[in-house]
């Protein structure tokens, strides 16, 4: 072979190759810009559906303030440019069902909003039912003055709301209920571990978000945030209504009144200690005393209170239709004695469980209610174990002297207290 025809082949070799990879470089380009092209599209969708959340949020304010309000909601163009509407199918006064829009129904008595977002293009729609009902200005499937520290793998139905930090540990699910399923801390939220929110929910901090490894999903994960809806609980000992005070921003953490709850019908005090198993009866079962519940001591359905800075213990295993409360006097406040409740083994719970101190969970653990530690710093929420917590607004209505936290959401973004009390029968997203 002659040399210029080695050449020759030699430099057709090599064209070819500049070739390939020039195909190659042109592929690999295509579909990188088709991921950005699609990431930016998912993040779009998601700033629409927020906005769609928010209009339904407005319409549902409308109706409680106003049972008879018709709609529409018009057009309302938020900060980042995101824009929201909603219509009102309101059958409220009706006789007989009818039919939204969409083409969902809309039963005799109730209401439907369907609200739509738009940013950038993109349309998001959310639909609500509502229903005459008891709701709760609580709307946090965990609140806490203090820590919420939670280990082991777990799945929260609602939002997590704490005045000091929220660190999670191990495998970590948070699920939007009736469209809300957030990480709220006043001061700073940290995972370990994989840690899944919904793409419509947020994770903020006033202080930092550090999560090893990176949280999946979340519209929005914001350290250093300055919004309402992470300004600490309000905590006043002197307060037993949800009534924010002049100036006032955020929320009010429940504090039950005492003088309600100790009166009510149903109270029966134990100045000893009980036969057990113990039928709670549908009362009210008031201790004064340090309580501790093995497997089997609880029957029924009921409120178990411990007053006077008591504790209230469950060992073993568990399955409890019952409200929990342990409350300090107004002497103790606010940090004298130990209104502590504590659970260790397999346990279910159907109802509140609140306490002016801590909340501690060692073992299997599942919750359809509401659970509040109330002192601000205090012992707050701790949880190791397999954990299944399912928001149960309602629970606030069944115990007196809560009453008041039974009558509307409230806080930011939440539906307030006014002529006609609703409950979501249906929130759904599309």
């Amino acid at each position: 072979m002659h040399r210029t025809q080695a050449r020759g082949i030699a430099l057709t070799f090599v064209l070819l190759v500049i070739a390939l990879l020039m195909v190659i470089v042109s592929t690999v380009a295509v579909q990188g810009l088709g991921s950005l092209r699609q990431a930016k599209v998912e993040e779009h969708s998601k700033q629409a559906l927020f906005a769609a959340e928010s209009g339904a949020a407005d319409a549902i304010r409308n109706l409680v303030e106003d049972p008879t309000y018709p709609g529409p909601l018009p057009t309302t163009t938020m900060s980042g440019g995101a824009e929201y509407s909603a219509v009102v199918f309101n059958n409220f006064a009706g006789t007989a069902p009818t039919t939204a829009s969409n083409n969902a129904d809309v039963p005799a008595g109730t209401t439907y909003v369907l609200a739509t977002g738009e940013f950038a293009g993109l349309t998001r729609r959310v639909g609500v039912l509502v229903s005459p009902g008891s709701a709760t200005a609580f709307g946090l499937a965990l609140g806490s003055g203090g820590e919420v520290r939670m280990g082991g793998s777990k799945t929260v139905r609602g939002s997590i709301k704490a005045n000091q930090d929220i660190r999670l540990q191990g495998s970590s699910t948070i699920i939007p209920l009736r469209g809300s399923g957030r990480l709220l801390s006043s001061q700073d939220v940290r995972t370990q571990g994989s840690t899944r929110v919904d793409d419509a929910q947020d994770v903020r901090a006033r202080g930092t978000v550090n999560s090893t490894p990176a949280i999946r999903g979340g519209l929005t994960i914001q350290s250093g945030d300055t919004t309402e809806s992470t300004l600490p609980f309000i905590i006043d000992y002197t307060r037993t209504t949800n009534q924010l005070l002049a100036g006032e921003q955020g929320l009010v953490l429940p504090n039950p009144d005492q003088t309600v709850l100790f009166s009510a019908p149903n109270v029966v005090v134990h100045s000893t200690p009980p036969a057990l198993p113990l039928d709670l009866n549908n009362q009210i079962h008031v201790f004064s005393v340090n309580q501790d519940f093995g497997s089997g001591d609880i029957t029924g359905t009921g409120t178990i209170v411990v007053a006077d800075g008591a504790s209230l213990k469950f060992q073993g295993s568990q399955n409890l239709n019952a409200n929990l409360i342990a409350l300090r006097n107004s002497s103790q406040f606010p940090n004298s004695g130990n209104p502590t409740i504590s659970f260790q083994g397999s346990t279910t719970v159907n109802g509140l469980i609140y306490a002016h101190e801590g909340i501690d969970v060692q073992g299997s653990f599942s919750l359809n209610g509401a659970m509040v530690a109330f002192r601000d710093g205090g012992a707050g929420i701790r949880t190791q174990g397999s954990t299944n917590i399912t928001l149960d607004s309602s629970v606030f209505a069944n115990v007196p002297g809560f009453e008041s936290w039974a009558l509307g959401f409230g806080g930011v973004g939440g539906i307030p207290a006014g002529a006609g009390p609703l409950s979501v029968v249906v929130w759904e997203a599309f």
